[in-house]
């Protein structure tokens, strides 16, 4: 825990049970939430994001797969590695 000296001396808290029991005692239990708004509006849209572009992903690596499987001439594999190459 990062806590304040004056003059090399002066710990204000013991442990982190009386950090937690000191902050609840003097500002109240709302103040364990303080951030916790900001934080969700950054973390919201991040997280929608990822989980629609990961839907989109795992579906197109399912059919990609399955095109490789059940169709062994059409091998998306052999005609991506020939025709991504620029040489």
């Amino acid at each position: 825990m990062n806590q304040h000296f004056v003059n090399g001396i002066g710990q204000t808290y013991k442990s982190t049970f009386d950090c937690f029991r000191q902050t609840v005692m003097m500002e109240g239990y709302m103040a364990l939430y303080k951030g916790w708004f900001p934080n969700w509006l950054r973390l919201g849209p991040h997280t929608v994001y990822f989980q629609n572009v990961q839907s989109y992903l795992i579906r197109f690596y399912c059919w990609f797969f399955l095109i490789a499987f059940f169709f062994p001439a059409v091998n998306p594999f052999i005609y991506f590695s020939q025709n991504c190459n620029p040489s």
